[in-house]
């Protein structure tokens, strides 16, 4: 990693030299980590999307190092990564609330038919570490397409993440 970091070094101060500066200071405090010099370290991820983590050296076991903390993202945040979150229909169990944008599916599925989908947890153990988890599953209706099922698999032990959308119901007439 430290080896392509300085060799794009140089593009980047073309780009922007003050990124140029920031990482130039990241990859000195680098060298001096794997030299042996300078420890211990700390490293904060912040991800709002939650895609990213941190692999665990010691899975499956717990590591005692790592310290995880989830939370919810706030308005600026969804902001960023795209989301609205303005008049909302659907309400979580931790209390935030998210929105289905007016005239969208997931918005005419509650209005109409006063139904919300339900997402089924299916024990399934990690293909990564083999820890227990639960498959989460939804069935929901693309309009003007078809019915696709969203699948999702995450390991609080080992960090994996894995998801999937496979289009069900039946074949179009086209």
């Amino acid at each position: 990693a430290l080896e392509d970091l300085q060799e794009t070094q140089n593009d980047r101060a073309k780009a922007d030299s003050v990124v140029a500066e920031k990482v130039q200071v990241f990859i000195s405090k680098l060298a001096l980590c794997l030299e042996g010099v300078s420890f211990p370290i700390t490293v904060v991820l912040d991800d709002p999307s939650g895609n990213s983590f941190i692999e665990n050296p010691q899975a499956p076991q717990n590591d005692p190092e790592l310290k995880v903390e989830q939370y919810v993202r706030s308005k600026e945040q969804n902001q960023f990564l795209g989301l609205q979150l303005e008049n909302t229909n659907a309400q979580r169990e931790n209390g935030t609330t998210f929105t289905a944008p007016k005239g969208s599916a997931i918005d005419r599925e509650t209005e109409n038919e006063g139904i919300e989908k339900e997402v089924y947890r299916i024990p399934s153990n990690c293909p990564n570490c083999q820890i227990e988890g639960n498959s989460q599953m939804c069935m929901t209706d693309i309009p003007y397409f078809k019915e696709i099922m969203i699948m999702a698999f995450n390991c609080e032990a080992c960090g994996f993440k894995h998801n999937e959308v496979k289009g069900g119901g039946a074949i179009s007439e086209f």
